[in-house]
């Protein structure tokens, strides 16, 4: 690539989890004076460390299921915990090693899981309770626009988790079902993240939805 970087005029970053969506593809191809598609490197690193991307939603005005970053074993044996807790990477993506823990011994294995496979300091955070939607929005900075919003009907588990969404028996995804002031606030909330965090061209926010009310989950900068 560096060889031939001159014939490139315009690059399509269709990475997925590290490297690509982590942003730093995007920083290498801005060193080197190439322009790219999607959002700036530093949105791409916001968005992928979910413990910062938590912090930038709730100053946003949105809501955030409580959350803790968790580094090591020892932070964990102190924590008082209302299960069940969901228990994610805290830079990781397609929910590999994410896991809903019902009970401390769940919680220490899912921990395991993330330390020892993905590598990875922990989110914990409550389990919310409902519904899963994803909301594509697109366009320029100033004037994003929200697509239809995405419907998660969720089949092997009561969360998005790493098979319901690879595996062919697993969630399907609706279009069209979503009511009305739900599908406002949905896009409101997801244009309102994709504001705060500097978005550029499209990306896509998912949230879980409990009585109605949205809770941002993360910000998916270059969406499958």
């Amino acid at each position: 690539f560096l060889k031939r970087k001159g014939e490139y005029g315009f690059v399509f970053p269709v990475f997925h989890g590290e490297w690509g969506e982590d942003g730093l593809v995007t920083a290498f191809l801005k060193t080197l004076g190439i322009p790219y598609a999607f959002s700036p490197f530093a949105t791409h690193a916001l968005c992928m460390d979910k413990s910062w991307a938590n912090a930038v939603a709730a100053a946003a005005g949105l809501r955030v299921p409580h959350s803790r970053l968790v580094r090591n074993y020892d932070d964990a044996k102190k924590m008082k915990l209302p299960f069940p807790v969901i228990v994610k990477p805290n830079r990781g993506g397609s929910s590999f090693a994410t896991s809903k823990a019902k009970n401390r011994r769940e919680f220490l294995d899912a921990l395991e899981e993330v330390f020892t496979k993905a590598k990875d300091d922990a989110i914990v955070q409550e389990f919310v309770d409902g519904e899963e939607y994803s909301v594509p929005v697109y366009g320029p900075a100033e004037a994003p626009e929200a697509l239809p919003v995405m419907h998660v009907k969720l089949i092997r588990s009561d969360f998005f988790d790493y098979e319901e969404k690879y595996l062919s028996d697993g969630s399907g995804e609706v279009f069209g079902d979503t009511q009305k002031k739900l599908a406002k606030d949905l896009s409101s909330a997801a244009r309102a993240m994709w504001e705060a965090a500097g978005c550029r061209g499209i990306a896509r926010v998912d949230f879980r939805v409990r009585k109605g009310v949205p809770y941002f989950l993360e910000v998916n900068t270059i969406p499958g």
